[in-house]
């Protein structure tokens, strides 16, 4: 089984590689797990773009893009799926307001995850009891731009349904996968609230760790997604 794990910079994979030196080799050895750890920098084209040249030149089973996230009312340290995967900014500003695409007769921005698959990596979060309390599910926020006004706030929450989080590179990575017809996760740490920035507030190291204790579990666990027919099945846009 390949997995392809992607985040926006260093820190976030050094996350990652922590849980993976804490799972044995012999483990990821016999259950043939193949997990490979990509970076692709800040913002959905670059990650777009190279998440889908890393899907050119290898088969996997499934992409999982992660890192911290703003939240939006959320306690920080709280591990957000995304059940929708929307690009929040791509649309035209005019002076009633924002515009999506979908409401000028394009297709929305909007990668959605089937219920089973969603429901698959909840379960595999409640085996651990220290993340019982943490998960949540609704939609994260793609912005080339990061929120940083309480009116943007405000208007997010306003057209977004069940917003939770906010990133930059969530669906670029996620189109890339569903052009390739694989399946994609996008799992945030919360690290700060979305709004006004105050660095002072910010938890990075804390949101981190709880990645790090998150993906130990996932790795620990992958046998309830090994089916990989039923992974496809659970593909984006089917």
């Amino acid at each position: 089984m390949n997995i392809l794990i992607i985040t926006a910079v260093q820190k976030e994979k050094d996350a990652i590689l922590t849980a993976l030196k804490k799972i044995p080799k012999s483990f990821l050895e016999k259950n043939n797990y193949n997990i490979d750890i990509k970076t692709t920098g800040l913002g959905p084209v670059t990650a777009a773009i190279i998440t889908a040249n890393i899907l050119n030149s290898k088969t996997y089973d499934l992409v999982i893009n992660t890192g911290i996230a703003g939240g939006f009312d959320l306690e920080i340290g709280t591990i957000v799926l995304a059940k929708n995967i929307v690009y929040a900014d791509l649309g035209v500003q005019t002076l009633q307001g924002f515009i999506p695409l979908e409401k000028l007769g394009f297709k929305a921005a909007n990668i959605k995850i089937k219920d089973n698959l969603i429901e698959k990596f909840k379960q595999i979060l409640l085996t651990d009891n220290m993340l019982k309390n943490k998960i949540q599910i609704g939609t994260i926020a793609t912005v080339a731009t990061i929120t940083g006004t309480k009116n943007r706030v405000l208007n997010l929450k306003k057209r977004l349904r069940n917003l939770k989080a906010e990133a930059m590179e969530g669906f670029g990575v996620a189109l890339a996968a569903k052009i390739k017809k694989i399946p994609i996760i996008e799992l945030r740490s919360v690290s700060n609230k979305v709004g006004i920035r105050d660095k002072s507030k910010w938890k990075i190291q804390e949101a981190l760790n709880n990645l790090t204790l998150t993906f130990q579990n996932i790795i620990q666990n992958l046998e309830e997604i090994k089916n990989l027919r039923k992974i496809r099945e659970a593909n984006n846009g089917k």
